[in-house]
């Protein structure tokens, strides 16, 4: 991505303002019940994992490292041990490590915005160079992967999760 789109995510997000996308909420159905918003992230980010491992990198072996942060809300013991352990607040959900030394940080959401301390943590990223997407849905994920050249098949499962959580 070249410098001067860095520079402006990073001036968005330290002043406050909403990257692009953020203000994108997704659609309810008609008449369908709705889970709470944490039941309905915890099931993104699940489902993102399921996409991640069923997905066929090409070329083979080319598959980032991506690991999630647990950083969901727990009790206040817990978050204090988190902490104690390493865990900082607006740290995004997905770090993928890249080809060539490079990181793609993702925060999921459902239906809320980025909180301050995540908005701090992803100018902090944009700062030292380093890439940050908000995605809605797997298919933002996997538009935010393709932006970075990974390449994959999608397998008959990964499409199926895709699909369920677009």
């Amino acid at each position: 991505m070249p410098d001067e789109v860095i520079s402006a995510a990073a001036a968005r997000l330290l002043l406050g303002q909403a990257p692009p996308g953020a203000d994108r909420r997704p659609q309810a159905s008609a008449g369908a019940p709705r889970k709470p918003p944490v039941q309905r992230e915890l099931a993104l980010q699940i489902a993102s994992a399921d996409y991640l491992a069923a997905l066929d990198w090409w070329p083979e072996g080319s598959a980032p490292l991506a690991l999630h942060i647990p950083n969901e809300r727990r009790s206040r013991l817990e978050a204090v041990r988190m902490q104690r352990c390493g865990v900082k607040a607006g740290a995004p959900d997905w770090i993928l490590a890249l080809p060539l030394g490079r990181t793609l940080w993702i925060e999921l959401k459902v239906d809320a915005y980025p909180s301050p301390e995540q908005k701090r943590f992803a100018a902090t990223l944009a700062a030292l160079g380093h890439e940050w997407r908000l995605c809605r849905s797997i298919e933002e994920m996997a538009a935010a992967m393709r932006e970075q050249g990974l390449t994959w098949a999608e397998t008959p499962r990964a499409l199926a999760i895709r699909r369920a959580y677009s």
